[in-house]
């Protein structure tokens, strides 16, 4: 499915961890099975503390991974931007950059540009988004992705906007 497909590809360590949570879970969950012999209980009675152990450091392992690799992707992009890109203004014409970034993007998988996209949300200030989501209509105009951009970007806009909502919510009721 590489390219340009829907699902979820959250990979923080939230995520990670709920997901092998319920997992973990599920195969815990009661099974209709005959109960052991008396010696097969007592022999197997600590496989499941040994198998939950052992779950649990996995999951933490990964979870570290998780936060590793997520760290060093963010500390490379923020290299490129500072080295690269003003190299790549000062050597391209406007118009060449424009078709440039829109044949990155095109290449670029829906689940890596909605992961980077929200840090760039995240991390920008309103001005800094603003001039983002512009370079990426132009660059983007009267393509699928443009159209996939606007509902993303409406739907993260609409989200923020519930949320600040529900803050200033919370801290109105804290007061009364």
């Amino acid at each position: 499915r590489g390219r340009g497909g829907g699902g979820g590809g959250d990979v923080s360590p939230e995520s990670v961890r709920t997901k092998a949570t319920v997992k973990h879970k599920t195969a815990e969950a009661p099974k209709s099975e005959p109960a052991p012999s008396a010696s097969e209980a007592s022999a197997s009675s600590l496989k499941p503390k040994l198998d939950h152990a052992a779950v649990l450091e996995v999951e933490r392992r990964l979870q570290g991974a998780c936060v590793a690799v997520r760290t060093c992707l963010e500390t490379h992009v923020a290299m490129e931007e500072a080295e690269l890109w003003p190299l790549f203004e000062s050597h391209f014409t406007v118009s060449e950059q424009a078709r440039l970034v829109g044949l990155i993007i095109g290449r670029t998988g829906a689940e890596v540009l909605q992961s980077l996209l929200s840090w760039q949300r995240k991390a920008l200030t309103e001005k800094e988004k603003a001039a983002m989501i512009g370079s990426m209509r132009d660059a983007s105009r009267n393509t699928r992705f443009a159209s996939w951009l606007e509902t993303w970007w409406s739907s993260e806009e609409v989200a923020d906007a519930d949320a600040k909502a529900a803050a200033a919510k919370g801290e109105g009721e804290g007061e009364g």
